[in-house]
């Protein structure tokens, strides 16, 4: 007998709801250990900025997109702007953000992995519509090894520091 996956709540993750099917006490995922150990320090930053800005306020919003390659997660932090009146810092929590697929709905369980993370790219995170703008040096160099025919790593951007 093959029990039926029932459709994903939104609590937990999707391995969890899997692992309850399969198992009657639940077991957690299994991790890649080696990937975590060799990747535990590599961080890749993106400078982003909003989409579709919805007043001359968030045109002016920039956040720093971590992809940390040890575990395949995201978080997003949003930059300080001097006299803005908003408050700079983490923006979204460290995790694994699932893609939006308005062809399978909630049924698709594609996360955002490093392989998105290119510089013109639109990301969707829980509603929140990106443009990534910027790679730092090191991440570029990480991508060109991963990647070494994508054109967007093949100029290094100006300083990533910089505010633009």
């Amino acid at each position: 007998i093959n029990p039926q996956v029932p459709a994903y709540s939104g609590l937990g993750t999707q391995e969890d709801s899997f692992g309850s099917v399969l198992y009657l006490v639940p077991k957690p995922p299994a991790k890649n250990v080696m990937k975590m150990l060799q990747n535990e320090k590599k961080r890749l930053r993106f400078r982003a900025r909003f989409t579709n800005p919805k007043d001359a306020a968030d045109e002016q919003r920039r956040f720093i997109i971590t992809y940390f390659t040890a575990d395949d997660t995201l978080s997003v932090y949003e930059e300080s702007i001097n006299n803005s009146g908003r408050w700079s810092g983490k923006f979204l929590e460290r995790g694994r953000i699932l893609k939006p697929d308005p062809t399978r709905g909630s049924a698709a369980v594609v996360y955002y992995g490093i392989e998105d993370m290119i510089v013109g790219n639109q990301l969707n995170f829980n509603c929140h519509k990106f443009v990534v703008m910027q790679v730092d040096e090191f991440s570029r160099k990480v991508l060109l090894k991963l990647f070494p025919d994508r054109d967007d790593l093949q100029n290094p951007s100006d300083d990533f520091g910089a505010e633009n």
